[in-house]
């Protein structure tokens, strides 16, 4: 399979998100937050940019044969869709800190962590 196969693939998966994405996503998220109680929020970062990183190659190396040949286009991929999510995620949640918070003025132990 070609590299651009399988970007046509993922491409058309991301058009249609069901919800159990979100529910893998929240989950990770769960993890994350869990996690920061032994560990800073930004050594958690890390751990996830890095653990990322990791699995995406094992996709590349996994799913495409010429791997090596195509290993540019799919990291300009994953960057694309990194900096796509990040930016989607910032206004998203400046958007929701935007809002008055029903708990406004409670003290708030998880409020530096991710939601």
């Amino acid at each position: 399979m070609e590299w651009h196969s399988i970007l046509d693939i993922m491409a058309a998966e991301q058009e249609l998100v069901p919800k159990e994405f979100y529910d893998l996503v929240d989950r990770f998220i769960h993890l994350a937050n869990d996690l920061t109680r032994d560990h800073a929020t930004s050594r958690i970062s890390s751990v996830i940019l890095y653990a990322a990183a990791r699995y995406n190659a094992h996709c590349l190396l996994a799913l495409d044969p010429e791997a090596a040949q195509n290993r540019a286009v799919a990291a300009d991929y994953f960057v694309e869709q990194y900096c796509s999510m990040l930016n989607e995620n910032i206004d998203a949640l400046m958007h929701a800190s935007s809002r008055p918070h029903p708990n406004a003025g409670a003290a708030d132990p998880g409020a530096s962590r991710p939601t």
